[in-house]
């Protein structure tokens, strides 16, 4: 007896090859994705260093800036009023330190203003006496140059060096000689030149001064815009007499001495206000 033969019905062929269909398509789909994700078996990722130079550490010293940018902001534990100044290094001479970023604070209190001041002076050349008020327009100053004085510190909780302004010098006098210091190293020579006998002397006087009177003599109080006046010379002798604790060599500019000698007159209470006219 022949057998019987069925016919399947098209539509579920068609149903169960679509359905193979899709569910292939779905299993590939993964499979590419996967690799165009980059995703290795052996965990291996390929760093893009060629052509990348490692950071140069701007050297300790003298070094071009223009600045870049200013910034409004307040301190963070005080929340005094602050202008952040943001440098650019120019020295194309010197390609891996040139276009380097540097920061300079300027907090905006009565007693750091004659900071700012001599960030000013330094910037544009001009002279602030303080016997007015200053309006300083940021678009004005954008791309003022001058010589920033650097030194290498290390920030507290790192390890890491890093290149600060602690100084900063006005393009135009930057490499030349301090006048003040040229008469203090003439003065110098016509003490060496003192009669020896003239020496003796002085030495005796001074050996009869009357100690408790120099234990009993007040200094004078002094106001900043009195010690913005003194030169070099003058600035040592205060530092000797008022036995300050600051190290006027340590700043290569005439302003930077009378800040650093402003700053230590106010710790050791010696520096009195200005008065408002």
């Amino acid at each position: 007896m022949p057998r019987r033969r069925v016919k399947k019905k098209a539509g579920k062929k068609v149903s169960k090859k679509a359905g193979k269909k899709v569910t292939r398509s779905k299993a590939g789909a993964g499979k590419k994705t996967g690799k165009k994700a980059g995703r290795s078996k052996r965990g291996v990722t390929v760093l893009p260093f060629k052509g990348v130079e490692r950071f140069a550490l701007i050297p300790e010293g003298e070094i071009p800036v223009v600045l870049d940018k200013i910034e409004e902001t307040t301190t963070k534990e005080t929340n005094n009023p602050m202008l952040v100044f943001e440098f650019l290094t120019d020295c194309p001479d010197e390609p891996k330190y040139d276009k380097q970023r540097l920061w300079l604070n300027c907090v905006l209190t009565d007693k750091a203003l004659w900071n700012l001041a001599d960030l000013m002076e330094a910037l544009t050349g001009e002279e602030i006496t303080g016997e007015e008020d200053v309006k300083l327009v940021h678009k004005e100053l954008m791309g003022c140059r001058m010589v920033a004085v650097i030194e290498h510190r290390t920030p507290p909780g790192s390890s890491r060096k890093r290149a600060e302004i602690v100084d900063y010098i006005n393009e135009d006098e930057a490499g030349e000689p301090d006048e003040d210091e040229d008469v203090e190293v003439e003065d110098d020579l016509e003490e060496e030149e003192l009669d020896e006998d003239e020496e003796v002397e002085d030495e005796d006087e001074e050996e009869e001064l009357d100690e408790d009177e120099d234990e009993g003599e007040e200094l004078e109080l002094y106001t900043p815009s009195e010690i913005m006046e003194l030169n070099t010379k003058e600035l040592r002798a205060l530092v000797e007499e008022y036995e300050l604790e600051c190290d006027l060599d340590s700043k290569k500019s005439l302003r930077g001495k009378r800040s650093l000698v402003i700053s230590a007159m106010e710790e050791a209470e010696y520096l009195a206000e200005d008065e408002e006219e």
